[in-house]
């Protein structure tokens, strides 16, 4: 499924749509480990479009500001951090 055609779909509908990918995974894998599936590129494939679909999940959250406001004094010290040890 292509990026575009996931972002038209709801937040309950990707949900939805992660869990039917991850159960075909494991069906998969279990199928596989008695070799009953000859494409075994259909799990690359598998976790690829879980993945895509979990990216695209989280981008349609909206994070709280309070939480962008903690990552970016995080990123900060951790940048400052890395500067002195540096120079040591």
């Amino acid at each position: 499924m292509k990026s575009k055609e996931i972002r038209q779909k709801n937040k309950e509908q990707i949900i939805k749509l992660v869990i039917e990918q991850r159960e075909k995974l494991k069906e998969l894998a279990f199928g596989r480990a008695g070799s009953k599936e000859k494409n075994v590129k259909l799990t690359k494939t598998l976790k690829k479009g879980i993945a895509r679909l979990l990216t695209i999940l989280n981008e349609t959250v909206p994070v709280p500001a309070e939480k962008k406001e903690i990552n970016v004094e995080t990123k900060k010290a951790v940048v400052k951090a890395k500067k002195v040890a540096t120079k040591k």
